[in-house]
């Protein structure tokens, strides 16, 4: 049936589309991985805007316009 294999079709191509998804995300999860067995306070203050007691923290947003 025609409709069949159309469907089929379309479930294989969102089921590959969501493999590469998966596998960009594997290997930001793993680079994050290796960045905090290197430097945790570095990552530490990066991602969570931890900082010393000492310190000022100034956060700059990029505007993407």
């Amino acid at each position: 049936d025609p409709i069949t294999q159309w469907r089929l079709q379309q479930t294989v191509k969102k089921l590959e589309e969501d493999k590469l998804y998966y596998e960009d995300k594997i290997r930001e999860v793993k680079a994050d991985i290796r960045d905090v067995e290197l430097n945790k306070e570095k990552f530490a203050r990066e991602h969570y805007h931890m900082k010393k007691d000492n310190e000022d923290v100034f956060i700059i947003v990029q505007d993407d316009q």
